[in-house]
């Protein structure tokens, strides 16, 4: 694979400076998006526990979070105003 590369100066080139930048802003992306979703995952997590230890039953932590039994939101203004945390 090396020799193919560096037989012609061009496709050295067109791989360092075309192929790699768009692998490494595609793996980038997908990192950052990951993180994203596991803090908003933290953060869910944490304000769950925080509502269990202020003595809060689950029907009253779902009726907060404006959540129905199968984890949808029930009201579209608290799902549009929760959309980048939507679980999918």
């Amino acid at each position: 694979m090396w020799d193919l590369l560096t037989g012609d100066p061009n496709r050295l080139r067109v791989a360092l400076l075309y192929v790699l930048p768009i692998c490494l802003t595609v793996l980038a992306a997908t990192a950052i998006k990951a993180w994203r979703m596991n803090e908003a995952h933290k953060r869910d997590h944490e304000l769950k526990l925080e509502m269990l230890a202020h003595g809060m039953s689950a029907e009253q932590i779902a009726d907060g979070l404006g959540i129905n039994t199968n984890g949808a939101a029930t009201d579209p203004a608290r799902l549009a105003e929760t959309l980048p945390y939507v679980k999918n």
